[in-house]
């Protein structure tokens, strides 16, 4: 995923993300953006713990 806001990451950050994306776990806000330094919000939170939920197989 080539991000236009991937300057905005943090250096700690980059590999674990890159990893996320590459399982699925984590997608952008948009098909070219991130934004990484947003607060997630309630809605994205529950999907992204249900993706790591059935990356998991805890549950369907």
């Amino acid at each position: 995923m080539e991000l236009v806001d991937q300057d905005q990451l943090s250096d700690y950050a980059r590999s674990a993300l890159s990893e996320a994306v590459g399982k699925g776990l984590v997608h952008g806000k948009t098909e070219t953006t991130f934004a990484p330094q947003d607060i997630a919000t309630r809605a994205e939170a529950a999907v992204m713990i249900k993706q790591v939920l059935q990356f998991l197989k805890l549950i369907n």
